[in-house]
């Protein structure tokens, strides 16, 4: 399953109250919390953005001088365009399996994106000025045309744990318990930390899915 956007703070805080946690009084703290959690997964992933824009953008590169790979981050779609155009010259449209190919192999097929072009033309080093960002590559960036399941699970979870404290503290006023007479209320420490332990401990989903969707290699 796969979503066409991130979390939001809505669907956050149907998650939290789904756990037997209040929001009343701490819906101002969602939307915050949530984009960080989403602004975290992108930095823990090396991945700016994570989810691609739905429209193309131009980015320029150098070409490459040691050997045939331009490494040009990650690609959710194979580019619209890509242009050779040194200052001062004309664009010279260059041609997908003729002047070019698309790298890793077959990645978009796996739900991968494409994060190097390998160029059939050779460029030599130093390149002359005008040589200098002439690459021009028009795509949508980022890792993938929508948010994975896990990857979206990841997000609510560190979402939730970006507000744990102040829901706790809210639930608890910071005990553990009281007792008055015969009256007394256990509130349970493992209750609330056995949540955020979830969230955020060891082998969480929030880690195993940065150890999934980090981009290696560059």
């Amino acid at each position: 399953m796969s979503h066409k956007s991130y979390p939001s703070s809505d669907r956050l805080s149907t998650f939290i109250t789904g756990h037997g946690l209040d929001v009343t009084n701490y819906e101002g703290l969602l939307a915050g919390a949530i984009d960080a959690a989403r602004r975290s997964f992108e930095n823990d992933t090396d991945h700016r953005p994570f989810l691609a824009a739905t429209s193309a953008t131009e980015r320029a590169f150098d070409p490459p001088t040691n050997g045939p790979l331009l490494f040009c981050g990650s690609l959710a779609v194979a580019p619209t365009s890509v242009t050779y155009q040194p200052y001062g010259s004309s664009a010279e449209t260059l041609t997908l399996r003729q002047d070019y190919t698309l790298e890793p192999s077959n990645a978009l097929s796996m739900g991968e994106p494409i994060t190097r072009l390998r160029f059939r033309r050779r460029w030599t080093t130093p390149l002359a000025p005008e040589q200098l960002q002439s690459v021009l590559i028009t795509g949508r960036w980022g890792y993938a045309t929508e948010v994975p399941d896990d990857a979206y699970q990841a997000i609510l979870e560190r979402g939730a744990a970006n507000v744990w404290t102040q829901l706790t503290q809210s639930a608890t006023g910071g005990l553990l318990g009281w007792k008055h007479g015969e009256r007394s209320v256990d509130y349970g420490d493992n209750r609330w930390t056995a949540l955020n332990e979830k969230w955020t401990g060891k082998g969480c989903n929030y880690d195993k899915a940065v150890s999934i969707y980090r981009r290696m290699g560059f």
